[in-house]
């Protein structure tokens, strides 16, 4: 009878009364000390996890931080490249141009595709930037630097790609002419067929080489530009008290600009007529000694 009145009991408290806990008096400071320290291990516990998330967070942050550097880097060496590649490259043809006409008088007549020749050691390797390079760009908040840099590079290539085709028409130009060296001085001669026959070509590395300074220019202006504005917006992200290099292109842009302007004053083709019967008895045309030089 009492098992069945204590399971009743306990029965009837769980369906209509909540649990009551009888401590002894002599117990309460226990329960306090034991609630207390439990509560304090507890936010021992948040503070020790707190601090670890702050920890992992900074190091996320130090972590996220150094790889935009590093894409910063990446950005900035390949920026520097094609600057670097299009100055060698003005220069290279500047003493091209400035040699051309330092030379004797009959080379005075000789027209721009005659005086540019292949430049050694010129690289055609396409130079792209990265989405995760454009990525850090546009974090810096400056569309503008992301779509000039994919401008850059997509010019960059097709400026190579035309130089590259300028070297092949002009080694077929030199297989198409036959060569002979009169007294250390190179020249070639022509019949009226045969200058006829090189029209074509004629035409097609004139028009190159007219495209290639033009594009050269333009390309060459518009990368120190994106150069400059790269520089700048950098130093700000990161907040660098490094200063901007200092770099003045306009001294090697104005010498090329003034030598290829000067080569295009230069009237006629680069070949000048022999009278009748004085090569072979045949009508030709010539080059002026010197003129071409391949």
């Amino acid at each position: 009878a009492a098992g069945t009145f204590l399971t009743g009991l306990a029965l009837s408290s769980m369906k209509t009364s909540p649990l009551t806990i009888f401590v002894p008096p002599g117990d309460i400071p226990t329960l306090i000390a034991g609630f207390g320290g439990a509560a304090l291990g507890g936010f021992i516990s948040w503070l020790l996890a707190k601090e670890a998330y702050a920890i992992s967070f900074r190091r996320e942050q130090e972590a996220l931080r150094e790889n935009e550097k590093s894409l910063s880097l990446k950005t900035n060496v390949k920026l520097a490249s094609i600057n670097n590649r299009l100055h060698s490259l003005m220069c290279a043809m500047s003493d091209q141009l400035e040699e051309s006409f330092g030379k004797e008088e009959a080379t005075q007549s000789a027209v721009l595709w005659q005086r540019l020749y292949p430049v050694v050691g010129v690289s055609f390797h396409r130079i792209d930037f990265d989405v995760e390079e454009l990525s850090l760009i546009l974090k810096m908040e400056n569309d503008e630097l992301a779509n000039d840099l994919i401008k850059i590079s997509e010019r960059y290539a097709a400026l190579m790609d035309s130089i590259h085709l300028y070297y092949t028409e002009r080694a077929k130009m030199k297989e198409m002419m036959p060569m002979h060296v009169e007294e250390r001085m190179a020249r070639t001669v022509l019949n009226l067929e045969e200058f006829i026959a090189l029209t074509p070509q004629i035409q097609i590395l004139s028009d190159l080489s007219t495209q290639i300074c033009s594009g050269l220019i333009e390309d060459f202006t518009d990368a120190n530009r994106v150069m400059s504005t790269f520089y700048s917006e950098r130093k700000k992200y990161f907040s660098s008290k490094k200063d901007v290099p200092d770099f003045d292109p306009k001294p090697s842009l104005e010498r090329f600009k003034e030598l290829v302007q000067k080569a295009m004053a230069v009237k006629g083709n680069g070949f000048t007529t022999v009278p009748r019967g004085q090569v072979e008895d045949f009508e030709v045309w010539k080059p002026q000694p010197g003129s071409v030089k391949f």
